[in-house]
């Protein structure tokens, strides 16, 4: 689609790049975000979001070059690696799964030259994702920790995938077509 896509990889070692950090899986931390970004784009991270506004005026005081921005404040996370941490955003479509397992919010996200395949694909990826929350949870005696799985295929995304909390990104070269 020629248009801008962000996705962040913080494996093995590379969360320094964003904040300061001990980048080393046996330290864990707790994270928050707020950020700003073009009006029609969609953003992900590791927890849903707190608070939406409408403006990133209202968060990015005494920045008048604000007008096509929105912004927002997820919630904090429960603690974590920060190789897990992840951040997507973009011009993405999201679609949100029906019938998620337990209520967990669950949602494939494309650029959109590959929606049409995602739509086609949808109701089994969301299948997959529902019965491997459930496999896991009676695998390992432990309920799922989070509060929703964002499925992120990534124009570019230099792996196959990462399993980061809550916001797992995909080549989108994964996508069948």
């Amino acid at each position: 689609d020629k248009l801008q896509y962000l996705y962040s990889q913080c494996e093995a070692y590379n969360a320094s790049r964003i904040f300061p950090c001990f980048d080393q899986p046996d330290l864990k931390a707790i994270y928050q975000l707020t950020a700003s970004y073009p009006k029609n784009w969609l953003i992900s991270t590791n927890a849903p979001v707190e608070v939406q506004y409408p403006n990133a005026a209202e968060v990015l005081k005494g920045d008048d070059k604000v007008d096509d921005y929105a912004a927002c404040k997820f919630e904090v996370t429960p603690r974590f690696s920060t190789y897990l941490f992840a951040v997507c955003a973009g011009p993405y479509k999201r679609i949100d799964c029906k019938t998620p397992y337990k209520n967990i919010p669950t949602s494939l996200w494309s650029r959109g030259s590959l929606f049409k395949y995602l739509e086609e694909q949808a109701d089994e990826l969301f299948e997959i994702s529902n019965n491997a929350i459930e496999f896991f949870e009676g695998y390992f005696g432990v309920e799922y920790p989070f509060k929703k799985t964002d499925h992120i295929f990534c124009p570019e995304f230099n792996a196959g995938a990462m399993e980061n909390v809550c916001c797992i990104t995909y080549n989108d070269t994964l996508l069948w077509r």
